[in-house]
């Protein structure tokens, strides 16, 4: 057995969620063998998306498994307007299979069959209350992936990298057909990302449109800023713009059950595992509305920024990742052939004394106990590219993040949008060049950021 397929039936056996075993579950569609999947969870969702799935040109057999998923408290309405997408498909498909007698479970699961193209939904909602962690988009993204790892494990579903998508995303024509072949026939990615753009839900809704190009700078002025100070981590973790490699997946036991940044916590563990590879296109259009479904996130964003005015949106200011860059390129220095052979536990030297200009990183590393890493990664560590890899593994995403919000709360105060745009348009700040125009809104910087990151992406 191959180490993949041993990794595979680990987690199967393991973590993977009870029920997404679909043995008993797709008993007459055993000559159905998938090309490719999609994972889309739904929670108060209309059926139009499901008109727009059907519309994507493809010429493989794709399945869109379609997880209907709510929250602890959600209410009668919830329930009603969540099943909409599967009461689309049975009011349109001439096909419609109901799955629960071969559900041990009872759990509520339909099947559409269509010549290039079948849908899975599986109904989560529909249970009794159980768990906490049986809710949410972690959850959902969670159950939807670990069907397609059976499948693929089953050598019914032919492709290993699976997108993960939301069902208010505006999807071009081509989403299913763009990716170059030689990036999806390699192990070496565990991940794929879209680009994005944030689109209008209605056009004429000004406060709306703005609010979210301004988030869509904040989450483009970090990465860039990362990118600058040699991050590893420089990526975006957009949960609708995803496309997992199944095998790393596994070998990261999956998604985490949470309410919100299940995003950030997976490819924060697949980029340990893998390349993280940002796509230059299709552009995936992502919605501005604003929502509660999550705690946080874009729709929580936006409506926070909405409400509270834009004038209280902060950045991080532009020295944060001055310092992070410094760190970056120290980490090479910290090595030593002859603290490599000392034994785990031997005293070795703390982190060493850094320039004056870079007592905030060096107080922020302190506070993150990274002394602890260091010994870790010097008496673990054979060679010098060993030793890098330990250190960025361990100084991973959540930790650099963490240390950004130490920086900027002990040091760095963030900025106004407005002061912002001021240090943009006079090309003070080091990761985002002097614009050729003099930008004055969040869409200009919007759009210029977003020309900005093509040039980084993978055509």
């Amino acid at each position: 057995m191959s180490q993949s397929n041993k990794v595979i039936e680990k987690y199967l056996r393991h973590y993977a969620e009870p029920n997404t075993d679909l043995s008993q579950i797709l008993p007459l569609q055993k000559s159905r063998v998938y090309r490719q999947a999609v994972v889309i969870p739904a929670f108060n969702e209309s059926g139009a998306f499901i008109t727009r799935l059907q519309g994507l040109r493809s010429n493989q057999l794709t399945l869109f498994i379609i997880v209907l998923n709510g929250s602890e408290d959600r209410t009668e309405e919830d329930l009603r307007n969540t099943l909409m997408p599967l009461r689309h498909l049975q009011s349109t498909q001439k096909s419609t299979l109901p799955l629960q007698a071969n559900n041990k479970a009872g759990l509520p699961l339909y099947f559409f069959q269509q010549p290039t193209h079948d849908f899975l939904v599986l109904d989560l909602i529909s249970r009794q209350p159980g768990s906490q962690s049986h809710y949410g988009v972690g959850y959902a993204r969670k159950f939807g992936m670990d069907c397609c790892l059976w499948l693929y494990h089953q050598r019914r579903l032919f492709s290993p990298f699976v997108r993960n998508t939301d069902a208010d995303v505006s999807w071009p024509a081509d989403y299913l057909t763009s990716i170059p072949e030689p990036i999806l026939s390699s192990d070496k990615a565990s991940a794929l990302l879209y680009p994005f753009q944030h689109t209008a839900v209605q056009a004429d809704d000004t406060d709306a449109c703005e609010a979210a190009a301004l988030y869509d700078c904040w989450l483009r002025y970090y990465v860039a800023g990362l990118r600058w100070a040699q991050s590893p981590w420089a990526f975006h973790t957009v949960g609708s713009t995803l496309v997992i490699h199944l095998q790393h997946y596994a070998i990261q036991r999956g998604f985490p059950k949470r309410q919100a940044g299940e995003d950030f916590y997976l490819l924060n563990k697949l980029a340990k595992s893998g390349d993280i590879i940002q796509l230059t296109k299709p552009v995936l259009g992502l919605s501005n509305r604003s929502s509660a479904r999550t705690p946080f996130g874009t729709g929580k964003s936006i409506s926070i920024i909405k409400s509270d005015s834009q004038a209280s949106w902060r950045f991080y200011h532009p020295d944060i990742f001055k310092q992070l860059r410094y760190w970056q390129q120290r980490l090479a220095t910290l090595y030593s052939p002859t603290t490599a052979n000392n034994k785990v536990g031997e005293t070795l030297p703390e982190l060493p004394p850094f320039p004056q200009e870079f007592t905030p990183i060096h107080s922020a590393l302190t506070a993150l106990k990274i002394d602890k890493l260091l010994l870790h990664g010097r008496t673990h560590s054979g060679n010098q590219a060993a030793f890098l890899r330990h250190m960025n593994i361990g100084f991973d995403a959540s930790t650099t993040r963490k240390c950004v919000h130490w920086l900027r709360d002990h040091y760095f105060p963030s900025l106004t949008f407005s002061y912002l745009c001021e240090q943009i348009n006079a090309g003070t700040i080091p990761f985002i060049p002097a614009p050729p125009s003099r930008i004055s809104s969040a869409t200009e910087l919007s759009i210029y950021m977003r020309q900005l990151e093509s040039n980084t992406a993978v055509p």
